[in-house]
């Protein structure tokens, strides 16, 4: 007997990278944060409207390379995402971690600060690597030495970069991330 999430983490643990969208009649918090721990790139409660369902897919197929820029300093998510746009990068700006994971574009890179007004950056590249194991993840903050000491084995290879950041170095890398060949996803 499984449900969903069980079924994502088997694709992941196979090397599958295929988007997952969960549909459930069970909407609980416990429900919801296992599918996007697993990683549910969308979950929608039942019953799921077929146009709702269509257009979830239709976003999915007409994506451009993006990438998420996560930090709740608002003078450096601006005057980053702004440089990020005019060097002609798709750029999503959250603030906090709930509001990175609740957007449902396909990402090619993410630029996450270690400390989120709730919760750790860490935990947040781990949901987003759950939904993509591709994703390029970019760590920035003002705690370098801490957060190089706390990224687990899994994150090792993520960048990292302290803070005060040089914003043509985060654009560079994120050029670089998103035009990056990803590998082949299986289908």
């Amino acid at each position: 007997d499984r449900n969903g999430a069980d079924l994502i983490e088997e694709i992941r643990r196979l090397g599958n990278r295929i988007p997952a969208l969960v549909m459930s009649a069970y909407t609980d918090d416990g429900t919801l944060d296992r599918a996007q721990a697993a990683g549910a790139w969308m979950f929608m409660p039942k019953p799921v409207p077929l146009s709702v369902l269509m257009e979830a897919f239709e976003s999915l197929a007409q994506r451009p390379a993006a990438a998420l820029l996560v930090d709740d300093e608002s003078a450096l998510t601006e005057n980053l995402a702004e440089a990020m746009a005019s060097a002609g990068l798709d750029v999503i700006v959250s603030r906090t971690a709930t509001e990175a994971l609740s957007q449902h574009r396909r990402l090619d890179a993410a630029v996450v600060d270690y400390r989120l007004p709730d919760g750790s950056g860490i935990e947040l590249a781990r949901r987003l690597r759950a939904r993509d194991p591709s994703i390029r993840i970019l760590f920035i903050s003002g705690c370098i030495d801490e957060l190089r000491k706390k990224l687990p084995t899994e994150l090792s290879k993520a960048e990292t970069m302290g803070k005060p950041i040089s914003t043509a170095r985060v654009i560079s890398w994120v050029g670089l991330a998103v035009s990056h060949p990803k590998p082949p996803r299986s289908d």
